[in-house]
């Protein structure tokens, strides 16, 4: 309805007068122009819109323009100009929040009538983080220990992202498509089967509001550590053939190393009669992965084996004294040992007339170790040296029959033999 213009004239008792002119009419509702929903990027970027407002009663100035959000965990401040018919708002994100909100606008004039306008204000991330990491070697690692999980923090080199980093994750990809292998994780396991192989890991950087980058980095796996050797001392016996062999799990007393041992070796494993005694031998482990050391043992080498005694039974024949004596060579009839014969010996080797006839002898074998063996043998002691007859002249008277009578001793001349003379 249209305004109508009156004039109020006031006249008082003396004759005075006022006059007051006014209009008078229905106050209009203030306008406010619809506002297009609006999108910003993150991080933290202020969402600006201007607004164009007016009353046909109260100035543009005078006019109140206020604003409120419809989720104030993404949106709540928000900067309104004062004045004009412009005005410009200017409206501030909470801190790496995304999402949307629904945006009121009140206008209000001066007489108190409001009207709104409302409009959604989106904010979004299309960023992507940026991911940095490095290259990663183990060398010193003790593989007793177990698996070893490579972290993502053992290699991210500054990854960033305008909203915030959720999550970084791992791959392998050891055939260097570009593809995990098999999925991504929270680590990479390691084990000893990687030690001597360089291979890709992806490394993928995931931010708060899923948009992601993956990067390609190398992997080193290296064993630098030496298996620890552990020895024994072993005592051998020579065989019947004067040698003895040696295997290098006979002087290993439980060596190990942190993935597995390749191989042991030692540097001598054969011995003979030279070696009696202590003899010092290096036992040399190796791992899977090239690594060595070495440690030493001594190995005590020992003849046990006894000598083999021969003998042979001889004949022997007294001498003119009565006695024969033998030597431990004429008994022995190439008397054995596994380190040769060092001595030899008999427990009787002189022989007289009492021994006429068969005699057992023993001989003794000792070999240069101090082994010794004894077997018998026969010695037939025999006497066949011929008396020696002496005679002597005599005289001899016929007696009164004409006769006469004799005995040898009368013409024994002390007749010799070695063994004595018997008749």
């Amino acid at each position: 309805q249209g305004a109508i213009d009156y004039t109020l004239t006031v006249t008082t008792d003396t004759g005075c007068t006022d006059t007051l002119n006014f209009t008078l009419g229905t106050n209009s509702d203030p306008v406010i122009d619809p506002v297009s929903d609006i999108t910003e990027n993150c991080p933290n970027t202020d969402a600006v819109v201007n607004v164009t407002i007016s009353d046909n009663e109260t100035a543009a100035d005078d006019l109140v323009l206020t604003a409120s959000s419809s989720n104030t965990a993404l949106l709540n401040v928000f900067d309104i100009s004062a004045t004009g018919a412009t005005r410009t708002i200017t409206m501030t994100p909470e801190l790496d929040q995304t999402g949307t909100a629904t945006v009121t606008l009140t206008v209000e004039d001066e007489l108190g009538t409001t009207v709104q306008t409302s409009f959604d204000v989106e904010f979004i991330d299309n960023e992507a983080p940026i991911a940095s990491a490095t290259d990663f070697v183990l060398d010193s690692y003790n593989w007793n220990n177990g698996l070893y999980a490579f972290l993502p923090g053992y290699v991210n080199d500054g990854s960033s992202d305008n909203c915030g980093i959720d999550v970084i994750d791992l791959a392998r990809d050891e055939d260097s498509d570009g593809n995990p292998d098999s999925g991504y994780d929270d680590r990479i396991n390691l084990s000893c089967a990687d030690v001597g192989n360089t291979f890709d890991y992806l490394f993928r950087v995931t931010d708060v509001n899923g948009n992601q980058t993956v990067i390609t980095r190398t992997i080193t796996v290296e064993d630098n550590l030496d298996p620890i050797v552990i020895t024994q001392d072993i005592t051998v016996e020579l065989d019947i053939n004067g040698t003895a062999s040696i295997l290098p799990n006979q002087i290993d007393n439980g060596s190990n190393d942190d993935c597995s041992i390749d191989a042991l070796a030692l540097d001598v494993t054969s011995f003979d009669c030279s070696n009696i005694g202590d003899n010092e031998v290096t036992l040399t482990v190796t791992d899977v992965n090239g690594n060595s050391a070495s440690q030493t043992a001594t190995v005590t080498v020992e003849d046990n084996t006894l000598p083999e005694a021969l003998t042979q039974d001889i004949t022997v024949e007294l001498g003119v004294e009565g006695t024969v004596t033998i030597t431990a060579d004429q008994v022995d009839n190439d008397s054995l040992d596994n380190c040769g014969v060092e001595s030899l010996s008999l427990d009787t080797s002189t022989f007289d007339c009492s021994n006429i006839g068969a005699n057992i002898v023993t001989l003794t074998v000792t070999d240069a170790n101090g082994n010794n063996a004894e077997t018998t043998a026969t010695v037939t002691v025999e006497d066949n040296i011929l008396p020696e007859v002496l005679t002597q002249d005599i005289t001899v008277e016929l007696d009164v029959n004409g006769e006469a009578t004799i005995t040898a001793d009368q013409v024994d001349n002390d007749s010799l033999d070695n063994c004595g003379v018997e008749s």
